[in-house]
């Protein structure tokens, strides 16, 4: 049975019988695929853990017919800091989420993988909003779907002060027809969208600024990418 190695993230994984799981795998090379870690269910198995969301590892895989198996698996990187606070647990999980609805299984989106392994780095030393907001708008922009912030998407005018938003119509709007959007949330996410993920070390919006461009970026998502994201609806829970 021929086999490769693959360094990938587990974005999620599922029950697959009595003893195995599914894992939802996103690689540089090859985007999201999914293979079969037999006997991961069973007490003490030594790849339960190695396959938990948002771990990244060298997998060793063995290709079959329908699913590839997981023959071996080395831990690369575990992001213990996510995992000791759960708003950036939560905010990390909705970014899993978010790729696993936007990518199709099989085609490499190696931007996309690199920027989701940067986002996770970085969630575990700044605010998880302010990274979540970062890596949501790379994705969008990668697939096409970059919202306007700068200028009217109707005719082209220059946005100065209060202004409105249409996720319909994927952008700022001159005309009040739409989410009314702050200066400071507009400013806010156009200079995320222009950001390096080294330049967020200098950003600090308020938490009220960041939650109010969640909620305005989350409309935009839901009406391009068909998904309902779980994760998400904890967010407000926590503060």
């Amino acid at each position: 049975m021929p086999t490769h190695s693959l360094d990938a993230f587990t974005l999620r994984s599922y029950p697959l019988g009595e003893s195995d799981r599914i894992v939802v795998l996103f690689s540089r090379e090859k985007g999201l695929g999914r293979a079969v870690a037999k006997g991961a269910r069973k007490s003490g198995s030594s790849l339960a853990g190695r396959i938990e969301p948002l771990v990244r590892c060298r997998f060793l895989l063995a290709a079959c017919r329908n699913l590839d198996i997981v023959s071996q698996c080395e831990t690369v990187r575990t992001f213990p800091a996510l995992r000791q606070d759960l708003s950036r647990l939560m905010q990390a999980l909705c970014l899993a989420e978010l790729t696993m609805a936007a990518l199709a299984e099989g085609e490499p989106h190696p931007e996309a993988f690199d920027r989701f392994d940067e986002a996770l780095r970085s969630m575990c030393r700044l605010d998880p909003q302010l990274v979540a907001l970062w890596y949501q708008l790379k994705l969008l922009d990668d697939l096409g779907y970059r919202p306007s912030f700068d200028f009217c998407v109707l005719c082209g005018t220059p946005i100065e002060g209060e202004s409105f938003f249409s996720p319909r119509e994927g952008g700022v709007v001159c005309c009040r027809d739409g989410l009314r959007l702050s200066p400071l949330v507009r400013e806010t996410l156009s200079l995320l969208q222009e950001a390096g993920i080294s330049e967020l070390d200098s950003l600090h919006p308020e938490k009220e600024v960041l939650g109010d461009a969640h909620r305005l970026l989350g409309e935009h998502i839901k009406l391009r990418i068909d998904a309902r994201l779980k994760a998400s609806s904890l967010l407000p829970l926590l503060g």
